[in-house]
């Protein structure tokens, strides 16, 4: 057998992952066949030679090998809608077994071993003779009676692609051309300038966390924002990918003098795996065989990653493309569609039983997954038409596969002998969908993948970054769109929270990220209706996180508690500071008065939420805030005789006043984003601008009243109120 050449990178992660066999695949020029057969394959009775020289075998430095097979063992099932490999089983053990139980596990199927993992992962890939899907699966079921067998199933090939291809749209319906002095929306609709704030002021809170991105093509290593990345497997023959180049820069990118830096530079090392070369694709296939993936998961984890962010996935082509192929093999588009996901179940579905023997290794990790893209809208005859996109450009997360395709459906496919709840597999993934930014609020673009898997969203239009100059061409400073570089968002923001709490599990991690959030992204498309926004800011804030008090609130909080330990009169509430609500009769505060802090405008001071409990629902008496930590603190709003207040979770605080009971006379919103909450500063959004944004249908001039109709309309577009269970300023049960 000749000799297998520099295996490059990695295909890590599913891909990235595989990356990983660069490293550790032992890279001899030119040998034998004689000298690639080692004592170990002998004792299995290994045979490397199955249809000669195009079927290779991987051989990594810790005595894992993989079996490479090529497309001619690619089989298209009609009747089931499904390809897969036709002799290729793939078999996840329950624990480590010697070599002689293995070969006999082998021959229990007539099969012989083509590749095998062990250490944290330990796994057979054993190739096997089978005329029909049918055949193949009892012998997989056969396999799955042993008690050493956790998941015994058929193996799949696998087309990886950067989702940013020209079969993707990259605009949305609603799409908003920013103007030049708002091209850095995304930053501050995730929080990052008070994040870089807070961070450059604690720096000594930090530690450095390892964030792996894995990556088609090559990363240029010349550009000095990203000089300190780590390039772990570069490609002897892909490109330079700016697609790579602008993922990575979201991340880590020092870019201090350019005026952009990554999210999570000065906290964060960044290591660098390029998915191509990963194999000699002129020799054997465009695709890659699942057992890779699997080998590279486990190597990338095994060398030390904490955070992986996947900006790929396996995208099915649009239905316009399908025509154009003419690919006889399926009968219909739909019987594609779904022949795409089944694969990509069984894909999932492995990779499910890899995770949880992983975790049973005692492995803590996060694996970041954009939710892929839809396709170009357009009608027969029109492939540039810009009208509404059928459902069929508007693909689920699922079709993006991997990490994003682990629901019930495919836990089930698996479950019964893993040691992990879906749950528990779900807690080190977070898949990121889009968010674009309408007025005053977001929306999840029409062509961006969507669905129950996706956890949060990112900003993912008209993402611009400075790039450089290109072999002395103009720097490539185009915006760009795809959930590609929302996911590195959510990678940069996730190492910043591990990195300030280095004690967090992973799960702990995904919680805080979700939790802090104070915005949401509409949905209009699945089940879901809406996801959170990442707000960098608040995932760094511990006080949203601890019952500790901020020390610029200490003052405040002392004042309450003498007066409502003492029941001090109206007289001295307005005295010392204008304390509590405006009511019809003043009166004592009540013993159950109590407060809550919560960075409403994400700029790194916290508000504090005066109120009270009533009929097991929260009631807002007062809002106080600061404009910086050596300021004091001010009343910015108050109840009042028939003036209520309400903070939906996104931030927007709603101000409800009448005349009478059940008269309205006015409903104010404030948006409360940074810069916005001054001292005295009010602006009424809802009958000046409200009517465009939120699309209501309603007619508005300024200084025209809302109708009932109207306000709930406004109400609707944001989504649930906030909850929020006040701490008592005096413990009564003492």
């Amino acid at each position: 057998m000749k000799k297998k050449r520099n295996v490059t990178i990695v295909l890590a992660l599913l891909v990235t992952l595989a990356a990983v066999w660069f490293f550790s695949t032992n890279k001899n020029a030119e040998q034998s066949g004689e000298e690639m057969e080692t004592e170990q394959s002998e004792k299995l009775g290994q045979e490397q030679n199955n249809k000669g020289d195009e079927k290779r075998t991987i051989r990594y430095e810790n005595g894992d090998y993989v079996f490479l097979p090529t497309d001619e063992d690619i089989v298209y099932d009609r009747e089931e809608r499904l390809t897969y490999y036709k002799n290729i089983l793939d078999v996840f053990l329950v624990g480590e077994l010697s070599d002689k139980d293995a070969e006999e596990l082998a021959h229990l199927v007539e099969g012989n071993m083509g590749g095998r993992l062990q250490g944290a992962m330990n796994t057979l890939q054993l190739q096997v003779e089978a005329d029909s899907y049918h055949e193949l699966q009892q012998l997989a079921d056969r396999l799955m009676d042993e008690e050493s067998v956790k998941y015994a199933g058929l193996s799949t090939p696998i087309f990886p692609s950067d989702l940013n291809s020209e079969d993707s749209q990259t605009g949305g319906i609603n799409k908003v051309e920013y103007e030049e002095d708002d091209r850095k929306w995304w930053l501050d609709s995730i929080h990052a300038y008070s994040a870089w704030d807070y961070m450059d002021r604690n720096h000594k809170e930090f530690e450095r966390v390892r964030v792996d991105v894995v990556e088609l093509g090559n990363l240029d290593k010349n550009d000095p924002a990203l000089e300190k990345v780590e390039v772990k497997s570069p490609s002897e023959s892909a490109s330079n990918s700016t697609h790579a180049e602008v993922v990575t820069k979201i991340i880590g990118g020092d870019m201090h003098s350019q005026g952009i830096r990554g999210v999570a530079a000065g906290a964060v090392d960044v290591a660098f795996w390029s998915m191509n070369d990963a194999f000699e694709r002129d020799a054997r296939s465009d695709a890659v065989v699942n057992h890779e993936v699997i080998a590279g998961l486990k190597y990338i984890v095994e060398d030390g990653a904490k955070i992986i962010n996947n900006s790929w996935g396996e995208r099915p082509v649009s239905e316009l493309n399908f025509e154009k192929t003419n690919d006889s093999s399926y009968e219909t588009y739909d019987a594609y569609l779904e022949a795409i996901q089944k694969k990509n179940d069984l894909n999932s579905a492995a990779l499910i039983v890899a995770l949880d023997s992983l975790l049973d290794s005692g492995y803590d990790f996060l694996f970041v997954q954009s939710a892929g893209n839809g396709f170009k809208p357009y009608k027969e005859g029109e492939e540039d038409n810009e009208e509404k996109p059928s459902e069929k450009s508007q693909a689920a997360a699922e079709y993006t596969g991997f990490f994003a395709n682990i629901n019930p459906d495919t836990f089930d496919k698996v479950d019964g002998k893993l040691n992990h709840r879906l749950e528990d597999i779900r807690s080190h993934i977070i898949v990121v969908g889009g968010a674009e930014k309408l007025g005053n609020r977001y929306e999840s673009p029409v062509n961006r993948g969507y669905g129950n898997s996706v956890d949060i969203a990112a900003p993912s239009e008209e993402i611009n970054m400075e790039l450089k100059e290109n072999y002395g061409e103009p720097a490539e400073n185009k915006p760009w769109s795809g959930t590609s570089f929302a996911a590195p968002m959510v990678s940069g923001a996730a190492a910043l929270v591990w990195s300030h709490n280095p004690d967090f599990t992973a799960d702990q991690v995904k919680e805080r990220l979700i939790e802090s959030t104070t915005h949401i992204v509409i949905e209009q498309k699945g089940e879901k209706d809406s996801y959170p926004l990442l707000n960098v800011a608040n995932s760094l804030n511990p006080v949203l996180f601890t019952s500790d008090i901020p020390p610029y609130y200490n003052e405040l909080v002392e004042t309450y508690r003498t007066a409502i330990d003492e029941q001090w009169n109206p007289s001295d509430l307005e005295k010392e500071g204008n304390l509590g609500p405006n009511q019809y009769e003043p009166s004592p505060l009540p013993l159950d008065y109590g407060y809550v802090f919560a960075d409403l405008n994400g700029d790194g001071f916290e508000e504090m939420i005066v109120g009270t409990h009533s009929n097991e629902k929260p009631w807002i008496q007062e809002i106080y805030t600061i404009t910086d930590k050596k300021s004091k603190p001010y009343k910015a709003e108050e109840s009042a005789i028939r003036r209520s207040l309400s903070i939906y979770k996104n931030g927007t605080i709603e101000v409800f006043e009448s005349y009478e009971a059940g008269r309205m006379i006015s409903t104010t919103f404030y948006d409360v984003d940074k810069d916005r909450f001054k001292d005295g500063y009010v602006e009424d959004l809802a009958t000046e601008t409200y009517a465009s944004l939120l699309d209501t249908g309603h007619s508005f001039e300024p200084g025209d009243e809302l109708s009932e109709e109207a306000v709930n309309d406004i109400r609707a577009g944001f989504g649930e109120l906030a909850e929020f269970t006040f701490t008592k300023f005096v413990d009564t049960e003492e």
